[in-house]
């Protein structure tokens, strides 16, 4: 019988360690976040590489945590640890995003660190919100990847995961 292991993350922005550690997300979203737990399961498979099958690893994460997925399964670095990928209502695209959730506020916030502003949107504004999603490194995804999306989600929109998924395929 095989057992498994679970590294569950606490990165830089979670609430795990308090509101100042949270509140660097806000303006440096898809960099810290995706480095914690990439550098951690790398870590991780070097410590424990008696105990870890690496061609077994999977992960795993919904909404902020598909966005970490969507980011570790495209990240040039943390790409080719993955023999699966589980992403649940996923942030991809936080251009497309912006326009179309219920919380853009969010978007503005962990990209530029400012209010929202929709006077003000420029595509400067919506091309480094783009460059701050996994939708960005889509073409860098090796592992099989299961998304769970619910297609009443006004908080993470379903089409941006739609249109990933074309891109994966195509």
């Amino acid at each position: 019988m095989q057992g498994c292991c679970l590294l569950i993350m606490n990165y830089r922005g979670s609430i795990g360690y308090g509101e100042d550690t949270m509140n660097t997300l806000l303006g440096t979203v898809g960099e810290n976040d995706v480095a914690d737990c990439g550098d951690l399961t790398l870590l991780a498979l070097e410590k424990y590489k008696d105990v870890i099958d690496p061609k077994r690893v999977g992960v795993q994460g919904g909404s902020h945590g598909g966005f970490l997925t969507g980011w570790l399964i495209g990240h040039p670095k943390y790409k080719d640890i993955w023999a699966a990928s589980c992403l649940w209502n996923p942030v991809l695209n936080m251009a497309f995003m912006v326009t179309t959730t219920d919380i853009p506020d969010w978007i503005f916030a962990c990209n530029q660190n400012r209010p929202l502003d929709f006077t003000s949107l420029t595509g400067d504004d919506l091309a480094l919100f783009y460059n701050h999603s996994p939708q960005s490194v889509v073409q860098n995804v090796k592992s099989p990847s299961l998304f769970l999306i619910g297609d009443a989600d006004l908080r993470v929109p379903p089409q941006q995961a739609y249109y990933y998924v074309h891109s994966l395929k195509a």
